[in-house]
């Protein structure tokens, strides 16, 4: 029964091994998706205004207003 336990003892980190593994690329790709849609939004959609704001896919762009204090110009959805 002994000489058994290394490979009960093996198997199991190679399971948490390939596990934490995905979940780290899955994360990372997830982050890098979500970078591109931020970087889509500060550039591409609110390229003339001075300040943008994107979360969930939802991006609103501010301009300054007459008090200088900044005004919703445009928001769009971001896919």
């Amino acid at each position: 029964m002994e000489k058994q336990g290394w490979k009960i003892t093996a198997i199991i980190f190679m399971v948490l091994f390939f596990s934490f593994f995905s979940l780290t690329m899955w994360g990372l790709v997830i982050t890098e998706q979500e970078a591109s849609l931020e970087r889509h939004c500060f550039y591409n959609v609110c390229g003339e205004y001075p300040d943008a704001y994107y979360m969930n896919k939802v991006c609103t762009c501010y301009d300054y207003g007459v008090l200088g204090d900044l005004v919703e110009v445009k928001t769009e959805v971001v896919e």
